[in-house]
């Protein structure tokens, strides 16, 4: 959403490909109207994989774009393993 509350314009497709890259900056739609270096995604990406996470892009149709942290799953810890207090 932007500030307004209004769904956003989403990626172009053709630039879905590089979203994640450094630097990137799509050459259409609102990049071309705001300020920016193109290193927002690419930290966010960076960091997340930094830390065993994943950011990923899907669009949201009829307009806008989802991005999704994953967060693996905790290794089942067996009782045979666990810690026993005394």
């Amino acid at each position: 959403m932007d500030p307004g509350g209004r769904p956003g314009r989403g990626v172009p497709a053709e630039f879905v490909p590089r979203l994640f890259d450094r630097f990137a900056r799509a050459s259409s739609g609102v990049a071309t109207t705001k300020a920016g270096t193109g290193l927002g995604l690419y930290l966010v990406r960076q960091l997340a994989r930094a830390g065993g996470l994943d950011v990923y892009y899907e669009p949201n149709q009829p307009n806008g774009a989802v991005f999704t942290l994953t967060v693996p799953r905790a290794a089942a810890v067996s009782a045979a393993s666990a810690p026993t207090r005394k």
